[in-house]
């Protein structure tokens, strides 16, 4: 059986496994995409502000998936098939998809904060976070 992403990063503080299935992103009902990169200041600071969403919503009804903006011609087609090559890389950006359809995005996460993330997926997914 395979573990989630979240049963592996549990007790790892600010380390996301990036995966390269997109087939299991495009799967999910609901799914939080990470945007990473090895490089940038912006991006580990937006790690920690997702870390802390993650563990704010502790019964979620999403799956959360990290995926690397530089992981190779399959990742970076399929983040320009969702619209995302307009975007500046090694911010920590956030997708939220359902189906594999992206229904929100944030680029800047670390300036926005972990309560608007946490609003933002409590709003479009409808869970309370208790």
């Amino acid at each position: 059986m395979r573990l989630s992403l979240w049963e592996h990063t549990a007790s790892m503080a600010f380390y996301f496994p990036v995966t390269t299935d997109m087939q299991v992103i495009e799967d999910a009902p609901h799914a939080l995409v990470f945007l990473t990169v090895d490089w940038s200041g912006p991006e580990l600071e937006s790690r920690e502000a997702v870390q802390a969403t993650l563990k704010a919503i502790p019964h979620r009804d999403f799956g959360f998936f990290a995926i690397s903006e530089e992981d190779g011609s399959a990742t970076c087609a399929w983040l320009v098939e969702r619209g995302w090559a307009k975007h500046p890389r090694g911010c920590g950006s956030l997708l939220w998809l359902e189906f594999g359809k992206v229904v929100h995005t944030e680029l800047l996460p670390r300036n926005v904060g972990r309560d608007a993330v946490v609003a933002k997926t409590l709003a479009l997914w409808g869970r309370s976070a208790c």
